[in-house]
């Protein structure tokens, strides 16, 4: 498996959000086996909120719009799979 992962090509999936995606996001950000996506702009370690227009840093107002590929692996693998094709 570990392998397979390493073989896999990253990509960052860019907003506007689906709701699908905002769902992935969100479990993402939810689960405490991971760390949550924080905003590389200021010193904040509070995950950011989702939007659909991207990641909004609740501390300077920076929004990320764009999400590692990853997050969708680790959450939704079959909406995962759709971007690799589209690649």
């Amino acid at each position: 498996m570990i392998n397979q992962m390493s073989k896999m090509r990253n990509f960052n999936i860019r907003a506007p959000f689906s709701r699908e995606i905002i769902a992935a996001i969100r479990a993402f950000q939810d689960n405490t086996y991971v760390h949550p996506l924080t905003c590389g702009m200021c010193d904040s370690d509070a995950p950011m909120m989702v939007l659909e227009s991207g990641l909004n840093c609740k501390s300077c107002g920076h929004i990320q719009a764009w999400i590692p590929e990853s997050v969708l692996r680790l959450t939704n693998p079959a909406l995962a799979g759709n971007f690799m094709k589209e690649q």
